[in-house]
């Protein structure tokens, strides 16, 4: 059976090529050789391999290099939301409500990952990683066939492959998971079928998988698939195929809600409304730069304030600002940066005249005219950070660049793309580790301390056990101090350490409170001037430490030294909850830390150092200076004191104050605790419920129970949160019971490792036992 159309239609045909499937050719046969695309041999597909595999490898490398935390950190790298996309490889249980916008990815992504995880027997993170490696690398090889297919010699295939390696794009989102490598793959993939149809015909299967598989990692690409099929097949076929290919993906994905519940269908969802003519696009200048520019050279690097910034309510880390190009000026990175953007200008401008006046591949460059405005103004009306998408970019603007390579002026062309080449690889290098440095910043001390704890094994490092936090009952994980046994403290999340150090006469530390053996320590909490934070004492046979909250901004320690030792009160970038400290500053008095803190001792220190602790010889130096500063984040301030019994009582007095006001917030415990009082003739038990209600008071991050540190659990958890509510509810106080069954009632929540069967159960257990307790009809009601 045929089906025709006249000159310059297509002619549609039955045929045994295709074993009974339908097939499309062009009608007009008499095309020249020279307008044909260049057959791809055996050496091409050698070559494709051997850049894919480089490329994967060099991913692998690149990964390294950045910090871990990146993969924990929502929306920090250029908005990526890396967290939630590893999550959605990995884990069955997570929530995969992206799939709203990428309606396979958690299907087709979770498959090859849970394979390479098992197979290889490593970590889900590290299988991660090893696929987004091997998604490099296809893509790589794909961007050099198509070239090849376009018609550019391997010698230019070569360059323009190497010229879009170096992108901006492809070096800061290939070694970061993300689900746009993914989708841009399937956009070369279509393209590639494309051209590949100008040699030999394919049939009506081909064009459904290549339309499905646009579709399946992104709504928005399946235009790709739409146009490619529109310009091989009469209309009406066309629509045909573009219906079986959404049939298709409908399918696959109720095989996808089957296995991942949470999965939200994508038809009729609206939430990305929200992302529309979003304020921190910047408008259209700032849109079509990071489209034209940004994703072939970076510019500067800048943070800005991330809008979505949540610390409490999120399962991931977010910090208050973010990397981005947004607002950055093509070529703002230098000299060089300038340069690459000039030769990208000349090469994209000859590209698009080609584009418009080359009488080669009409369908091709259809589909990318189409493609590149259908992205451009999709853009300009949707999304916040434009770089997070120009993965969908790249290889289009790369195309249109290598229609030079296939027209008059070659030469120059590809001379000036291996310009280009060297230019843009060395400037996007530069800003990548700039961004990387800049990232190391915000790495949490913990990581830092982790690493520098591999290098440095005999260097004083916190125990990193036994934390108690010292806070408001209710207040956000951030603002709690924190301590650990032997008196290290830290007063803020994430801030400094101070330790405390009893040296010999050459200055080496002694006794130290990190390495004073646990059995040799007695901790107690003590009454102090706020009835929800008490003071926390710290006994050993060779020193004591006390310390108290005196109000929002100011604690307290008292040290009181039992040896001969002379003492020494040191500031540290790594304590209980460190931070990295680059500025410290001293006028013999007060030590300033981070332009921040200001710490004061009394009596007067008879010797104040400042330093970088990477130094051999830190814990010892002698330095007069009145200031320090350093990038790298490992400054300490050494307070010596004249004689090992200093001040009255042989008591050392120190106040940490925090010179930036407090944020009020909620806090629903305001009043005095109501305590369960017990019969018993042993008070130790007594002291021993009561520290136990106060740990589980502290611990409470609004009206939320955590079951353990809070800065480790950032939400609560159905099966700690019921055992929490109800003990504390049987610790006598119905105010605290009220507020914590009443969140119990309102939020549906899992534990760490997905749902659990028992979690229901136990909340309704919590609600009656704290219903029983509080015997109010109002609460009853409201439950």
């Amino acid at each position: 059976m045929d089906l025709a159309k006249t000159s310059p239609g297509f002619r549609l045909r039955f045929g045994p090529e295709a074993d009974g499937e339908a097939v499309c050719s062009d009608a007009p046969p008499a095309l020249s050789r020279s307008d044909q695309p260049a057959p791809v041999d055996r050496t091409d597909w050698i070559v494709a391999a051997l850049v894919a595999s480089f490329v994967a490898g060099a991913c692998l490398l690149l990964t390294r290099s950045m910090p871990s935390f990146l993969f924990q950190s929502m929306d920090f790298w250029f908005e990526a939301d890396t967290p939630r996309e590893i999550s959605n490889m990995t884990r069955v249980h997570d929530d995969h409500y992206r799939a709203s916008v990428h309606p396979l990815f958690s299907l087709l992504t979770f498959i090859p990952v849970y394979l390479l995880k098992h197979g290889l027997a490593t970590s889900p993170l590290r299988a991660v990683l090893l696929m987004s490696g091997v998604i490099g690398g296809l893509w790589a090889g794909t961007l050099y066939l198509l070239f090849r297919l376009l018609g550019c010699r391997r010698p230019d295939a070569s360059v323009f492959t190497l010229l879009g390696l170096c992108s901006a794009s492809a070096l800061f989102w290939f070694p970061v998971p993300n689900s746009y490598s993914w989708g841009s793959l399937s956009i070369m993939l279509a393209l590639v079928l494309l051209l590949c149809a100008e040699q030999r015909p394919f049939g009506a299967t081909a064009y459904v998988i290549a339309s499905a598989l646009t579709l399946s990692f992104t709504v928005t690409n399946w235009m790709a698939g739409l146009l490619v099929t529109l310009v091989r097949w009469p209309w009406k076929q066309a629509v045909q195929l573009s219906v079986n290919a959404l049939c298709v993906v409908v399918l696959l994905w109720g095989v996808q809600k089957f296995i991942f519940p949470t999965a939200e269908f994508f038809i009729g969802h609206r939430e990305e409304t929200e992302f529309i003519n979003h304020p921190q696009s910047g408008g259209v200048a700032n849109v079509l730069s990071s489209i034209m520019f940004h994703t072939m050279v970076a510019p500067d690097v800048r943070f800005m304030k991330d809008d979505a910034y949540t610390q409490a309510k999120t399962d991931s880390f977010r910090l208050s600002e973010r990397l981005t190009f947004q607002f950055s000026r093509p070529g703002s990175s230098g000299p060089l940066g300038l340069l690459a953007v000039g030769i990208w200008s000349a090469l994209l401008l000859n590209g698009l005249w080609r584009l418009i006046t080359l009488e080669q591949h009409l369908r091709f460059r259809l589909v990318l005219a189409g493609l590149l405005g259908f992205e451009t103004l999709l853009h300009l009306l949707y999304g916040e950070e434009t770089f997070v998408y120009s993965l969908n970019f790249l290889p289009l603007l790369l195309a249109v660049a290598a229609l030079g390579a296939i027209s008059p002026g070659r030469r120059i062309v590809v001379g000036l793309a291996a310009l280009l080449t060297l230019c843009a690889g060395l400037n996007n290098w530069q800003q990548f580790q700039e961004a990387t440095r800049s990232a190391t910043q915000f790495t949490p001390q913990r990581e830092l301390m982790t690493n520098m704890m591999q290098k440095d094994p005999d260097r004083l490092w916190p125990r990193s056990v036994g934390h108690v936090p010292l806070g408001l009952p209710g207040a956000p994980e951030g603002s709690a101090a924190y301590h650990e046994p032997g008196g290290d403290f830290s007063p803020h999340v994430p801030s400094f350490g101070v330790s405390l150090w009893l040296c010999d006469a050459d200055g080496l530390p002694v006794v130290t409170s990190q390495t004073v053996p646990l059995s040799d320590i007695q901790q107690r909490f003590a009454p102090s001037t706020h009835p929800n934070v008490p003071a926390i004492v710290t006994q050993t046979p060779y020193y004591q430490a006390t310390w108290s909250r005196l109000d929002a901004t100011h604690w307290e320690l008292r040290f009181k030294n039992y040896t001969n030792h002379i003492p020494a009160v040191v500031i540290r970038s790594v304590g209980p909850s460190g931070g990295p400290v680059t500025a410290l500053d001293s006028d013999g008095t007060q030590i300033g830390i981070n332009h921040r803190w200001a710490v004061k001792a009394t009596p007067t220190p008879d010797a104040i150092t400042l330093g970088d602790e990477n130094r051999s010889d830190w814990m010892t130096a002698q330095s007069s200076a009145k200031s320090w500063n350093g990038e790298s984040g490992w400054g300490y301030a050494r307070m010596k004191f004249a004689a090992p019994s200093a001040g009255p009582d042989g008591e050392v007095r120190v106040v940490l104050s925090d010179l930036q006001p407090p944020v009020d917030g909620r806090n629903d415990y305001t009043h005095s605790p109501k305590r369960a009082r017990l019969a018993l003739p042993e008070p130790r038990l007594q002291a021993s419920m009561d520290a136990q209600i106060t740990h589980l008071m502290m611990s409470l991050v609004e009206d939320e129970t955590r079951p353990g540190d809070p800065t480790f659990f950032y939400r609560a958890w159905h099966r700690q949160g019921s055992y929490i509510t109800a003990a504390l509810t049987r610790a006598g106080d119905p105010h605290v019971s009220r507020i914590l069954s009443q969140f119990l009632a309102s939020h549906d929540f899992a534990g760490g490792s997905g749902p659990e069967a028992d979690a229901p159960g136990l909340a309704i257990w919590a609600l009656t036992e704290s219903a029983s307790y509080i015997a109010d009809p109002v609460h009853d009601q409201w439950l």
